[in-house]
């Protein structure tokens, strides 16, 4: 379906079936002729800066007995390129691979300055459209020269015709607006509908959007970025480099501190080094040849449609950890000077303590990726609840300036002082009653607190890497049976490190020694004195 979308757009079928090839053709700029599109342009000169893009050849099968059309049979030839056998792909130099374009055979046909090529023998697509090439320039009535096809891409293609060879080359087109392009529309239409699928690629080619039909406000935009509001938020979207041909591209979507980033690239240059049985999802092929690679591409689109609806989803209205903490008690408030993130604070005895779990991307290139901490089952909106969860050797170092994870002796301080009595054990020692003083007055099901001092627990649950798989399991969150908090303390135990532990249907704390090997934990930070 996304095949046909793109041929009912911009029907330059051939653009998905072009192979780079090494065969006998032009080598050398052809003379200046002085040929002219019709804003005065020398095609001959564009032709001149543009990249080569393929080399091929072409017969005249049959003449009508008019001099304005015929029949034209266009090859490619591919002399090496990486081959599908069985379940491997092996790289073979001597390949020599014909390749049609578009079924080979056109009709060719001028009129005045334009020539037109429709596919003859080439199958109707899911729209009915067969390819249809439209061209101005070159000279009229002769196949002979340069001609300029006409697409509403981001880059230009000439064509020149000699005696019975092609050559096919690309030229990006300046000041180009990709915010006006079919990536757009389908951006915009995602906003609304989640399961609508984001297409890098589509971001080269033209289609007029009217952010408006979306409720989407624009505040600023040129080419290649934008800033808008949609329901209230401000957002914007950015391309950080583009390159059309081959393509690459590397865009931000952001909010505030959130941010998500979509990668791609694309290239018919299919290396020896690309052909691998490990590539196999990112090789294309053309229906004529299913057995020869003809394209690489590889991106992250599914993964940035996800972190856009959760960031969105982050915009909502919703719950945060603000909504659970205890009215009675006075807070203070302190800004993380590194995202611009506001935390509630307490002073509890001489000790001042967040009166939240930290909510920091230490190593973030986006809100959902940070290979060091997580939002609980990756979604975002866990994260403004619940805080982020940390493996131990990322949450000795995520506390703000002026801020630090607190060890032992700091724990116990606090944990005393709610606690009803202290059970010292050789490892770790047992706080009794000391977690519903603790815990919110909800969220915890069958086993809320009072929170008796402001400091507001919320069941944020941890992550668990299996190790045989290396796969991140989250457990533990919200306020069914095994809902649990794990706070991480500075101190180590050997190879492992202490942390304190509340858990659903108990009022006690324990603190306690734990492998710290892939065990991701909630991090509260306490004020330097």
């Amino acid at each position: 379906m996304r095949s046909n979308l793109l041929n009912k757009i911009l029907g330059i079928v051939f653009a998905t079936v072009l192979i780079l090839c090494g065969c006998s053709g032009f080598t050398s700029d052809p003379p200046m002729a002085g040929s002219t599109d019709d804003s005065g342009v020398n095609l001959q000169k564009e032709f001149a800066m543009a990249r080569q893009y393929a080399l091929g050849s072409y017969e005249i099968t049959e003449h009508s007995e008019s001099s304005a059309t015929g029949v034209i049979s266009i090859s490619l030839v591919q002399e090496s390129g990486c081959v599908k056998q069985g379940e491997t792909y092996q790289w073979v130099e001597d390949l020599n691979r014909v390749t049609q374009l578009a079924g080979g055979l056109f009709r060719y046909s001028f009129a005045g300055d334009t020539l037109t090529l429709t596919a003859l023998n080439e199958e109707p697509d899911y729209y009915g459209n067969v390819t249809v090439l439209t061209f101005v320039g070159g000279d009229p009535g002769k196949l002979q020269g340069v001609w300029l096809q006409l697409t509403r891409s981001a880059y230009t293609m000439y064509w020149n015709f000699g005696e019975a060879s092609i050559e096919i080359r690309v030229l990006e087109k300046e000041n180009f607006n990709y915010m006006q392009s079919l990536f757009m529309w389908m951006f915009y239409e995602s906003l609304e509908d989640s399961s609508m699928d984001i297409y890098a690629d589509l971001i080269y080619d033209e289609h007029a959007v009217d952010p408006g039909r979306y409720g989407v406000a624009i505040l600023k935009q040129d080419h290649r970025s934008e800033t808008f509001t949609y329901k209230g938020v401000t957002y914007e979207l950015k391309i950080d480099s583009v390159h059309s041909f081959d393509d690459h591209l590397s865009l931000t979507f952001s909010s505030g501190s959130a941010k998500c980033h979509l990668e791609y690239f694309s290239t018919l240059k299919v290396t020896s080094e690309m052909c691998k049985a490990e590539n196999k999802d990112d090789f294309h092929y053309s229906d004529a040849n299913p057995d020869v690679m003809t394209r690489y591409s590889r991106g992250n689109e599914e993964e940035f449609g996800k972190c856009v609806k959760q960031l969105m989803d982050l915009n909502k209205e919703k719950k945060t950890a603000w909504n659970y903490l205890n009215p009675n008690v006075d807070y203070d408030e302190m800004t993380d000077e590194r995202d611009g993130q506001v935390y509630k604070t307490v002073k509890i005895g001489n000790q001042i303590w967040m009166a939240e779990n930290l909510n920091y991307a230490s190593r973030a290139s986006s809100i959902l990726l940070d290979s060091s901490s997580f939002c609980y089952d990756n979604v975002a909106d866990s994260c403004a609840m619940y805080g982020r969860l940390y493996l131990w050797n990322a949450a000795l170092e995520a506390c703000p300036e002026g801020w630090h994870l607190p060890d032992n002796d700091e724990w116990k301080i606090l944990l005393t002082s709610v606690a009803s009595s202290v059970e010292d054990h050789e490892n770790f020692w047992y706080y009794i009653g000391a977690g519903a003083k603790l815990k919110t007055t909800a969220v915890w099901e069958s086993s809320n607190g009072v929170d008796g001092v402001g400091f507001s627990v919320l069941p944020a649950g941890a992550f668990f890497e299996r190790n045989e798989t290396e796969e991140i399991v989250f457990d533990n969150a919200g306020g069914l049976d095994y809902g649990s908090s794990y706070f991480w303390s500075s101190s180590p135990s050997g190879d492992n490190a202490y942390l304190a532990r509340l858990s659903n249907k108990r009022d006690d704390v324990d603190l306690e020694s734990v492998e710290i090997d892939g065990l991701g934990s909630s991090v509260r930070c306490v004020k330097n004195f």
